[in-house]
């Protein structure tokens, strides 16, 4: 996924699936992850995107894109 190809996720499909990875993560806590290079340019897009969405939910994003692909 190229920072071209970043969307702004305000939807309300994505708002469900979001919340429902946030539901599953409260019961099963992540491990913490330093990203690469490439990956952080990519967050750092999406939040400029889309300035009202926590970083939480930027991260849960991707992994439903990644978890899609």
């Amino acid at each position: 996924m190229s920072t071209t190809e970043l969307p702004e996720i305000d939807n309300p499909k994505i708002d469900t699936r979001i919340e429902a990875l946030r539901r599953f993560r409260k019961k099963w806590k992540r491990v913490d992850y330093y990203p690469t290079l490439d990956v952080w340019l990519k967050i750092q897009k999406l939040r400029e995107l889309n300035p009202k969405r926590s970083i939480n939910e930027i991260l849960d994003y991707l992994v439903l894109r990644a978890g899609s692909a």
